[in-house]
């Protein structure tokens, strides 16, 4: 579906999705003819919103394509204030741990629009592996943290339609309903292969200022043991909500 379809029809909703094309582009540069398509709009209305952008230095051409402009890297900087910051901040120290410990990639996550916001990664140097970055989206059902997170919120199964990344991908509502059962006994959520084959995440929740987050660790499936993993993520988990009590505002 266009990006456009999903918003108003207001110039500033227009002018968001073609830059949300834009920072969502896997090589973070399109072309006119590739932005037009991904939002739905006509080439000369794109063209217009992207020399608006321009003007704010929000967009820039290189190589006769469009990428993201210096402005962003200048609003960036305001995020470490922000709540999604504060937490970043608290949950550092036990990110640390858990890569120092289990040599696997950490992600810190946050439940948004039901779906999975990350928001800090660690990583070695087999991180490029995984299907990550930090601003990448999730689905919540075929994702540890995302399940992790609907042991909070499980009357989410009742108005979305589960995702499938892969064929592991688990969809059925009674098997997720029963995976989150586990997740709530054990404290920690885990996936394998649903969002890439190959890779296994281990992860548990907490609440934060209202919202939920999630602490994950993830790596080659054999190298990922949960009964090892498990309790040390939710340990980390509740460390990081305990330090949010006094970071987060």
């Amino acid at each position: 579906m266009p990006l456009v379809e999903r918003r108003a029809q207001s110039s500033i909703s227009k002018a968001l999705v073609v830059f949300e094309a834009l920072t969502a582009s896997s090589d973070g540069a399109l072309g006119l003819s590739e932005i037009a398509a991904a939002v739905g709009l006509p080439k000369s209305t794109t063209h217009r919103l992207l020399a608006e952008l321009e003007q704010h230095r929000l967009v820039g051409r290189f190589g006769g394509k469009y990428g993201v402009g210096a402005r962003l890297f200048e609003l960036v900087t305001s995020v470490q204030h922000s709540a999604y910051g504060r937490l970043r901040e608290a949950a550092m120290p036990a990110m640390a741990s858990l890569f120092d410990r289990l040599c696997l990639s950490v992600h810190l996550g946050v439940l948004d629009r039901d779906e999975v916001l990350v928001v800090e990664k660690l990583t070695g140097v087999n991180g490029w592996a995984l299907p990550t970055r930090v601003g990448s989206r999730l689905p919540l059902s075929c994702t540890a943290m995302g399940k992790a997170m609907l042991v909070h919120q499980p009357r989410w199964l009742e108005r979305v339609t589960p995702a499938a990344r892969t064929s592991h991908s688990v969809v059925a509502p009674s098997a997720l309903m029963e995976q989150l059962r586990v997740a709530h006994c054990d404290g920690y959520a885990q996936e394998r292969d649903e969002t890439k084959v190959g890779i296994s995440c281990v992860a548990a929740a907490f609440t934060f200022d209202g919202s939920v987050a999630a602490l994950s660790v993830s790596g080659n499936s054999r190298l990922v043991d949960a009964t090892t993993a498990g309790p040390l993520v939710r340990s980390g988990a509740r460390r990081v909500a305990d330090l949010a009590k006094s970071v987060v505002a």
